[in-house]
């Protein structure tokens, strides 16, 4: 579970990832770059890595917790996103952190020393060419798409494609009540516990949150 740290927003590149892919940003407007911004990233064992959300709701409800007086952070799509300085800080390497879900122990959400809510993640990298650097193309690995859709499934959110889906065509008055109405129902919170025994996830349709336990099968591949 890694500490919040930040890397600037670059003008003129752009991701492009498969699936869609989700960035928490605080935009801070320069005089030569007018959507510069500050994304959010994970202190990992691979160095710092790019926080990145497979669920827009997600991505949502971590920027509501993360934001504080004068520093409001959204959600942008990864095409909106250039990880151009990320890429020369990590010689030439797109460090990704996956969030597959939320971590928890015992039906109650983990936080971080910080109080932000602690993510259930895995880290993906590539190396990027420097003329690619303009175009860059990010592939989640099959083995985490397919272990999002096996805690989704066992949740009994079988169609969360399309809540994803939904999701990204809410107006602001209703991403402010589900994110809300997210952080009203949480069932409760634990800190200072390695544990992690149980994944969150929200289902922001049915407002209700569900817990499955974090460890895959000994069959699934």
């Amino acid at each position: 579970m890694a500490n919040k740290t930040h890397k600037p927003y670059a003008c003129g590149h752009k991701l492009f990832t498969t699936p869609d892919l989700y960035f928490a940003v605080c935009y801070e407007p320069q005089p030569d770059c007018p959507k510069h911004a500050k994304v959010l990233c994970e202190n990992t064992e691979s160095g710092k890595a790019i926080a990145a959300f497979l669920s827009p709701f997600d991505a949502l409800l971590s920027a509501a917790y993360i934001s504080e007086p004068g520093k409001i952070f959204h959600f942008i799509p990864g095409h909106m996103f250039g990880p151009t300085e990320h890429i020369d800080d990590h010689e030439g390497r797109l460090v990704i952190n996956l969030h597959v879900g939320w971590a928890a122990h015992d039906g109650q959400l983990l936080l971080r020393h910080g109080g932000q809510l602690a993510s259930y993640h895995t880290v993906q990298e590539q190396s990027v060419s420097p003329e690619n650097r303009h175009h860059i193309e990010f592939v989640v690995e099959r083995e985490t798409l397919d272990d999002l859709h096996h805690f989704y499934e066992l949740a009994g959110l079988f169609a969360y494609r399309e809540t994803f889906t939904s999701v990204r065509t809410w107006n602001e008055q209703q991403v402010h009540r589900a994110v809300a109405k997210a952080i009203q129902t949480i069932p409760g919170t634990v800190r200072d516990v390695e544990d992690c025994n149980q994944l969150a996830l929200y289902d922001p349709e049915g407002e209700r949150w569900h817990f499955v336990p974090s460890t895959l099968p000994a069959d699934h591949d």
